[in-house]
């Protein structure tokens, strides 16, 4: 497997965005959207179609690092398949947060329906998780995203909603807030991808926010198709992960 240029200037790119960001506080350490640099973009560069015979189920073994201030350790089991009207995927993932000097387990779980009544020049996508990290808090996230295919296969637009609510582990009161945010996803003719979103300042969020990630297909490994992702958030959080197709 050979690294094109185009494949080189994306990563330069994503990284150089890791190294303009600024420490981030201790409060907001095991908040950052890790869920965000693990999703599929929505299907609008990608439409599926329902096929007639047995319905098939895609799955997906994805283990991931994520490193800042905390390192966490994750694996994601995913699953999705299609409906003649949307494409429905569900996951659940579990983690070993690194909380100095503690260690403290995470457990995930959300779905996600991508309907396909909007045609193929835009995509919806509803999803929502749920999230309880031992020790330090139970979060849950609803979220819905509307793209528009800008240029077939290369460059989608889009704009995405958060409902967030939060409650630290010991707390009487949790915390609830929207976050309104702008999304892109460029992608090579070598299939390499760039996906990029930031997400506007809100009562919940505190701050303006971005996050990025590149996805570059590696081939078949054992006979399974493979896709190493590299993703940055704010305040020098960086996630490398890998993408198995089981099936």
């Amino acid at each position: 497997m050979s690294i094109t240029s185009h494949s080189r200037s994306a990563l330069v790119l994503l990284f150089l965005s890791v190294a303009l960001t600024t420490a981030r506080p201790i409060s907001a350490q095991t908040v950052e959207p890790i869920g965000r640099i693990l999703r599929d973009p929505s299907r609008t560069r990608e439409p599926r179609i329902a096929r007639a015979g047995p319905r098939v189920v895609r799955w997906f073994l994805t283990p991931s690092g994520t490193f800042t201030a905390n390192t966490k350790g994750a694996v994601q089991v995913k699953a999705s398949t299609d409906f003649q009207s949307a494409t429905v995927t569900g996951y659940v993932a579990a983690a070993d947060v690194y909380t100095r000097p503690d260690h403290n387990s995470q457990g995930r779980i959300g779905g996600e329906i991508d309907p396909t009544f909007l045609g193929d020049n835009f995509g919806l996508s509803i999803g929502g998780e749920l999230a309880k990290t031992q020790h330090v808090s139970t979060d849950g996230e609803l979220w819905a995203e509307l793209d528009w295919n800008a240029v077939a296969n290369v460059l989608t637009f889009g704009g995405i909603a958060y409902e967030d609510w939060t409650k630290p582990s010991g707390a009487d009161d949790s915390i609830n807030g929207a976050t309104f945010g702008l999304t892109g996803v460029w992608t090579a003719q070598t299939g390499t991808s760039v996906l990029a979103e930031y997400d506007f300042n809100s009562d919940f969020n505190g701050e303006d926010g971005f996050a990025a990630k590149a996805v570059q297909n590696l081939g078949k490994y054992a006979k399974h198709d493979t896709q190493l992702i590299v993703g940055a958030g704010k305040h020098r959080v960086v996630t490398i992960a890998l993408k198995i197709t089981l099936r």
